[in-house]
């Protein structure tokens, strides 16, 4: 009895370990990068290539001579300059109602918006917010 109550142990923690991580929600996708782009999700860090899904609470990061152009579901348009870093905060697209939003943190570098229609865009920065209703 007692073996099998060992057994029962060290077979629970082994499953313990090998339990997959917390889904991230996607948002939209990388649709062109130039050099070295990585991002940075829930602590891992991975190169971003074209064509690679982005996240929320994502950190992108461009390294010099770089560039990074994400389109976010809602057809929204982020482009990352050189040596640039954003948090993707937020992001709310529902097609049905026409509601959309999104907020980043542009903690250093160039960045440019463009978007399709109404959106509410927050960019925070370390020293100001820049808010864009409608």
């Amino acid at each position: 009895m007692r073996k099998i109550s060992i057994v029962l142990a060290v077979l629970a923690m082994a499953l313990g370990f090998c339990a997959p991580a917390v889904a991230q929600q996607k948002i939209g996708s990388a649709t062109a990068v130039k050099n070295e782009v990585n991002g940075d999700v829930g602590g891992r860090r991975a190169r971003v290539s074209t064509g690679d899904h982005v996240y929320l609470e994502e950190v992108i990061s461009t390294a010099v001579e770089s560039l990074a152009q994400l389109r976010f579901d809602d057809d929204t348009n982020l482009r990352v300059g050189p040596s640039s870093t954003v948090r993707l905060n937020n992001h709310v697209y529902a097609p049905a109602t026409g509601a959309r939003a999104v907020t980043v943190n542009a903690t250093k570098g160039v960045f440019r918006f463009v978007t399709p229609g109404h959106s509410r865009i927050e960019i925070r920065t370390p020293t100001a917010v820049l808010a864009v209703r409608g």
